[in-house]
């Protein structure tokens, strides 16, 4: 006579649940897989914005510096002209 919860194979009912378990394992390490490397991807993107922003900072007190340089080279000129005109 057969124990209860066999089959005609002689597999228990856990058997297959933990064949179906070990199925679904391979599947969910590659989506544990592909979530971490997105979240990789969220982190690198938000390090290479803010390098991103900091280099526009820079390139934007460069061209403060720069536009602050010509004004004085502009009055410069003008004033070496002025000398020269005396």
């Amino acid at each position: 006579m057969a124990a209860v919860g066999d089959d005609a194979t002689g597999l228990t009912r856990r058997e297959p649940l933990m064949e179906m378990r070990e199925d679904i394992r391979g599947p969910r390490a590659s989506v544990d897989a592909i979530a971490r490397d997105q979240a990789l991807g969220v982190e690198r993107r938000a390090a290479m914005q803010r390098s991103a922003d900091s280099i526009y900072t820079r390139l934007d007190g460069h061209d403060r510096d720069l536009n602050r340089m010509l004004a004085w080279q502009n009055r410069a000129d003008g004033a070496l002209g002025l000398a020269r005109r005396s």
